[in-house]
This record gives structure tokens, C-alpha cells and sequence, in this order.
């Protein structure tokens, strides 16, 4: 019972975190600043492709609303023998262009949260890299939209740990 309510206060407390740093970085037009000063060590070494993708994400244009991030932190049990804390993390915001889904990975790292992961998801930026593509390409590749979110959307291919 006691681990419950701690897991439940783990998860609101990391939430307003992660609603925090999401909002900061969004309502200062995809501030790569804000976000590096929250980041793991492994993702302050991809600061060009995290400049370039946050370049493509202002492209949705001005932030309406950022709606209160819902997810949990896992591997409690694990943390609390020596293991590693995490948490996962997923903030709905409406911009001018449309809606995204921004999903974060955090990680507890000496006692300190810390962006371990960052995507977005959006329509329009599938679609704007959609139309980017050329038309009439010999490479004798079909790219997929799938393919095109894990290319042109996610600035982080996979969470970074330490």
C-alpha cells in the first residue's frame, strides 16, 4: 500500500515537472536552451540535429495551448535495489498549425531528472516533410509515412541513457 501512494506521488510530482519543461520549451519558440539545460549528457552530444529538428518544429507555428502531461515513471522497484528511475511522459499541444504529441523519457541521474528521450508527433509535420520529397526519385526507395515521422519528426532516435 505505502509503495502505491509513493508511486502515485513519484508520478504527480514528475508530471508538473515535465509540464514545466515542456511548456517553457514550447512557449519559447522550441528554445534548444531550454531544453539542454534539462537534457542527459548523451543528448547535450546531439545539439546540431536537436537545432536543426526544433528549427522544423516551429513550423507549427505559435503555441495555443499546452495541456497537463500524463504518463508515470517505472522501473520503481528496480531504483529503489540501485537501479536506474525512469519516466514516460506524453504532452498534448494544440499550436497554430494544428496538434502535436510531444513524448518525453526522463531519467533520475544522481538524484537529478534529466531528458533521457524527446519526439513530437504532428500531421503537419509528416505532411510538410511528405511534400519536401521529390517527386519523381529513382532511388527505387518508398518511404512511409512511419519512416517519415522516425526520420524528419523524432530529434532523438531512441532515449539516451547516461
Amino acid at each position: 500500500m505505502g509503495l502505491s501512494i509513493y508511486q502515485r506521488h513519484l508520478n504527480e510530482k514528475v508530471s508538473a515537472l515535465v509540464n514545466t519543461w515542456v511548456s517553457n520549451i514550447v512557449d519559447k519558440g522550441w528554445s534548444v536552451d531550454e531544453f539542454e539545460s534539462n537534457a542527459s549528457p548523451k543528448l547535450l552530444q546531439q545539439h546540431q540535429k536537436c537545432v536543426e529538428l526544433f528549427a522544423l518544429y516551429r513550423t507549427l507555428g505559435n503555441v495555443k495551448v499546452v495541456n497537463p502531461s500524463t504518463g508515470q515513471t517505472y522501473n520503481l522497484l528496480r531504483s529503489l535495489m540501485g537501479g536506474e528511475l525512469q519516466g514516460e511522459y506524453y504532452t498534448n499541444v494544440t499550436f497554430d498549425s494544428g496538434e502535436a504529441t510531444i513524448r518525453t523519457v526522463l531519467l533520475m541521474t544522481d538524484g537529478t531528472w534529466k531528458f533521457g528521450g524527446f519526439w513530437v508527433s504532428s500531421p503537419q509535420l509528416v505532411h510538410r516533410a511528405l511534400s519536401q520529397l521529390p517527386t519523381n526519385s529513382n532511388s527505387g526507395r518508398t518511404l512511409t509515412p512511419l519512416a517519415l515521422n522516425a526520420q524528419y519528426v523524432n530529434p532523438l532516435d531512441r532515449p539516451a541513457y547516461h
